[in-house]
């Protein structure tokens, strides 16, 4: 197999709340500005919830398209992405309506699959999205299979926040998939219920 060179891409202030964190990027400048050194750093993409004039999260044009068009003015090499969880706009239909509004699109857009209307909203962005059941008796093994057989370049696993006994637990089908995937793998976790 040949060597690939692994894309990192940072997330840059995720979910949390103004002043949870030291430092958190909020304002499209700030956000701006923390893309830059993470692209100096290696980043070759970015992640963002972008924030409205009171500092909370919006989907709406003017809060995307100003965040958006701060990074790449800064970086205009970078791919940008945003979130549309259901914590922003909780109505689906409503949250759909926003994202067809973005007259400045980020390069690409998370969509949180569990949400009521996810599938609308990744078409609603413009991506054909098609399901498929693949049904197994250990999850781990059918990833792993599935990954070769359609010869994928990398293995996407999202994973719960599992604290048994107080600390995290990855879980045997991720461990698995890790240690046996044919391409890379990311792991994105769900972050401490507490922080939702």
């Amino acid at each position: 197999m040949p060597s690939r060179r692994p894309l990192l891409k940072a997330c840059l202030n995720g979910a949390r709340p103004v002043g949870s964190v030291a430092g958190l990027p909020v304002t499209p400048s700030e956000v701006a500005r923390d893309a830059l050194a993470a692209w100096e750093a290696g980043a070759r993409a970015v992640h963002v919830h972008p924030r409205n004039a009171k500092g909370r999260e919006g989907l709406d044009a003017g809060t995307i398209g100003a965040t958006v068009t701060a990074i790449r003015s800064d970086v205009p090499d970078v791919p940008v992405g945003v979130s549309t969880g259901a914590w922003i706009e909780p109505d689906a239909d409503a949250r759909l309506a926003l994202v067809r509004s973005w007259q400045v699109l980020p390069d690409f857009a998370s969509v949180n699959w569990h949400e009521d209307g996810a599938e609308r909203i990744a078409e609603g962005y413009g991506v054909a999205v098609a399901g498929e059941l693949v049904q197994a008796r250990q999850t781990g093994h059918a990833i792993v299979d599935e990954a070769v057989e359609r010869n994928v370049d990398l293995v996407i696993l999202g994973i719960g926040y599992n604290r048994p006994y107080g600390r995290f637990e990855l879980g045997s089908e991720a461990k698995y998939v890790l240690e046996h995937a044919s391409a890379p793998v990311w792991l994105i976790r769900d972050e401490e219920p507490s922080a939702q």
